[in-house]
């Protein structure tokens, strides 16, 4: 097994066991000593992966994203994808909140910000691969910025009032319909640049 496999396997099981051990207690109250008897490691090697616990939430919380955009092609999987993270949010309220609680409300909107644009940014490049169109660089950050603030938005309200919504075809449904504007809004970029493309494309 190579080095960087047997590390990524060791960082998966203390995020697994310490996702355990938030279903027990709140994040607060865990140590790094009770989180290496639950993994059956030592301290020396949490401490050669992680400088702290809150380093392991961060951790946690971005591999799931990675998993994600692996997994899924959002173009087309996109129903998929979206009731994926609803139910992710579901069974991982207490990380969530537990990450909400230790790194605050600004400090997690900065990375579900973070995580929301690369989720994004994919989605519009295969929305550009599908319409055989080809927007400006700045258009494409303007755009996955503005659609990830606002998610990570809806998504920190959400948890701070303990209120993830229960009906999975409403928000799905609301989420479908902002993903069918993204098309839109290529289409109706300001540049013009893209446009030579999708005219040809059109018009032979």
């Amino acid at each position: 097994m190579k080095h960087s496999e047997s590390n990524y396997l060791t960082k998966s099981a203390m995020a697994a066991g310490l996702k355990q051990l938030m279903a027990e207690k709140p994040f607060h109250k865990i140590s790094i000593s009770e989180l290496a008897a639950t993994c059956q490691i030592n301290r020396k090697t949490f401490y050669y992966h992680f400088a702290s616990l809150k380093d392991l939430l961060i951790w946690m919380l971005d591999q799931e994203t990675v998993d994600i955009i692996r997994r899924y092609h959002l173009s087309d999987d996109y129903y998929s994808a979206t009731l994926h993270v609803i139910h992710y949010m579901r069974a991982n309220v207490d990380m969530l909140n537990a990450a909400f609680e230790s790194i605050g409300r600004d400090e997690l909107k900065r990375h579900l910000f973070r995580d929301l644009k690369k989720l994004l940014h994919k989605l519009v490049y295969q929305k550009e691969a599908q319409l055989d169109i080809e927007i400006t660089s700045s258009y494409r950050e303007f755009l996955c910025d503005f659609l990830s603030e606002g998610l990570a938005g809806v998504i920190i309200n959400a948890l701070n009032e303990e209120n993830i919504p229960d009906d999975d075809e409403e928000i799905i449904e609301n989420l479908i319909a902002l993903k069918n504007s993204v098309a839109d809004s290529l289409i109706h970029a300001p540049q013009l640049r893209h446009i030579r493309r999708y005219s040809s494309h059109f018009n032979k």
